[in-house]
């Protein structure tokens, strides 16, 4: 009795050790998806760091699925010279839904860049997959592709839409866009207050270009603003010194 009691308790134990082995090596993602601050620090532990527990860690979740680990991961390729990979891994994060993913190869797409041909439908794909979620640079992108004449016939309604929308959702260089198109009547009736106000909006978020708009305006008496030495220099240096940071 006693000996089958042993043999038992061998067999149990032997049982727990397989079941525990087989969990551990299947347990290959976190028990919940890390936040942001974890990827940023695994993302510069990687790429700066250099430490390869870094880049194990972050392939592990990739592989489980992670979409963010995912595109952090192509981030680390990217900056490494890896194309393929960086490419391989956004194109996971993109499909899974990860907005700075599909950014990333709406621009790969775009410039020809992560080993990638220019691509124009391709680019202008991934970037209304991202500005869907409201990303202000994927709109900017778009409207000035709709303005340029990139992937299609030049389309100036649709520029514009796409530039308002991207200044809705913060983006300074939109509203400097946006000032341009309406000073020079670029597709639309040329109305001064309106280009002044988005040059003023811009320069506000700290627009080095904006800056320079509008202290030139002054300057010269442009926009319908008074002459204004003072007001000019101002801002002319405002912008250099925006432009050194």
């Amino acid at each position: 009795m006693a000996a089958r009691r042993s043999r038992r308790s061998r067999w149990s134990t032997w049982a727990w050790g397989v079941t525990a082995l087989a969990l551990a090596t299947a347990c290959t993602c976190p028990s919940r998806p890390p936040t942001a601050v974890e990827l940023e620090e695994l993302r510069s532990r990687a790429i700066h760091g250099k430490q390869a527990k870094a880049v194990e860690t972050l392939e592990r979740w990739a592989r489980a699925g992670d979409r963010g680990s995912q595109r952090v991961l192509a981030d680390f390729y990217a900056a490494n010279g890896n194309r393929e990979s960086a490419v391989h891994w956004y194109s996971e994060a993109a499909m899974a839904g990860d907005t700075s993913a599909r950014l990333a190869l709406g621009r790969a797409y775009r410039m020809g860049e992560l080993g990638l041909r220019v691509d124009m439908l391709a680019a202008k794909k991934w970037y209304e997959a991202a500005a869907s979620r409201g990303e202000a640079d994927a709109e900017l992108a778009l409207g000035l592709m709709a303005r340029n004449g990139e992937g299609g016939p030049r389309d100036m309604e649709a520029a514009v839409r796409w530039l308002e929308d991207a200044a809705a959702h913060g983006s300074a260089t939109a509203m400097f866009h946006l000032g341009n198109i309406y000073a020079a009547g670029e597709g639309v009736p040329p109305d001064l207050d309106q280009a002044r106000s988005w040059f003023e909006r811009a320069a506000e978020r700290g627009s080095s270009i904006a800056m320079q708009a509008l202290g030139m305006a002054y300057q010269n008496g442009d926009l319908g603003l008074p002459r204004d030495e003072k007001k000019a220099a101002e801002l002319l240096r405002e912008a250099g010194h925006q432009d050194e940071h």
